[in-house]
């Protein structure tokens, strides 16, 4: 009896431990659906004006590995929050930057502190079946603290 007891608590733990997620983990999921549904059903677009946002596409084995990068900004952006959608993407997840991820990724005209965030440019990168417009969402903070969100389409 005693060894069923233990065998019995011993796969309560197993169980426990392997479906458990942190209250973080889901709202940062929760987050990642939320901008991935937006995006998919999205009809308007912003400008981008204040850097440049590009996208390049290598083939590779009858599919595409597309590469978007934010270069050249003119403005601070702090705390960036950056995925990339396509309906044709090959991978379980669209590409993103600061929905997961711990540090966080600033961008300052004309400088450059890794130790610290800050960063030159941003580049996410995908697999793709087809060449085809790349989806950008995009939130930061301004030099007002003032929270920024945005969506692009890149042309191919």
């Amino acid at each position: 009896m005693r060894k069923w007891l233990i065998g019995l608590l011993a796969l309560v733990l197993l169980c426990g431990c392997n479906t458990s997620t942190t209250g973080k983990e889901s709202a940062e999921m929760s987050l990642y659906n939320d901008i991935v549904e937006d995006l998919a059903s999205r009809t308007s677009f912003d400008e981008a004006t204040d850097f440049q946002l590009a996208v390049t596409f290598t083939e590779i084995s009858e599919r595409y590995h597309y590469v978007v990068t934010l270069t050249n900004t003119t403005i601070t952006m702090k705390d960036v929050r950056m995925l990339t959608w396509s309906e044709y993407i090959d991978d379980d997840y669209h590409p993103s930057l600061g929905i997961f991820e711990d540090p966080s990724y600033s961008l300052r005209p004309d400088y450059v502190d890794k130790d610290k965030g800050w960063y030159k440019g941003i580049a996410l990168s995908g697999i793709v079946s087809e060449k085809s417009t790349v989806r950008v969402y995009l939130s930061y903070t301004d030099d007002d603290d003032q929270s920024v969100t945005c969506h692009y389409e890149v042309k191919a």
